[in-house]
């Protein structure tokens, strides 16, 4: 009987660290398809804020520090050029502020879920995904808008490009 309640507990232990291990290494496996429709927006600024927003987030994927603060600089300028509001203006203002890669992944997890509240507002047509990393931040968390399902995250880099997972898909 002990051996029975000593196999039926090691079987539980190896189901949770193989579903554990499986949520972990999920990081965008599963989402692996690009976007087919790009999307499209009411308003010329919104386009501009979303594009400089990607070239942004491309720049923290590849790890690149002066391409990643020119083009912090670049979506501050654009977004206070655009009709968004005063949140999301003063988030890319501190995005622009920053003087280094992590400051700036600190800066755009801020910035993100306040941009996918305006940029959602904006869409006429198309697909935008919404993706999360649990790991960013020290932990907490940080989501980040993307043209693709395909997992590349900003806030690791190559460090760890496909940890994350497509939260919602916005349309």
């Amino acid at each position: 009987m002990k051996k029975l309640v000593l196999i039926a507990f090691a079987l539980v232990l190896f189901s949770l660290a193989t579903a554990r291990a499986q949520g972990h290494n999920d990081h965008g496996q599963a989402a692996a398809s690009t976007s087919t429709t790009a999307p499209t927006f009411s308003n010329e600024s919104a386009t501009h804020v979303y594009q400089a927003y990607i070239s942004l987030t491309q720049a923290l994927v590849q790890s690149d520090e002066s391409k990643s603060l020119a083009a912090a600089q670049a979506f501050a300028q654009k977004t206070e050029a655009s009709e968004a509001g005063a949140e999301l203006k003063a988030a890319a203002k501190k995005l622009a502020a920053t003087s280094n890669l992590n400051a700036l992944r600190l800066e755009l997890a801020e910035a993100s879920p306040l941009l996918k509240t305006w940029i959602a507002e904006q869409m006429t047509s198309g697909e935008i995904y919404v993706a999360h990393c649990p790991m960013a931040n020290g932990n907490i968390g940080g989501y980040w808008l993307a043209n693709e399902k395909q997992i590349n995250n900003p806030y690791f880099g190559d460090k760890m490009l496909r940890c994350g997972s497509v939260k919602e898909t916005l349309q």
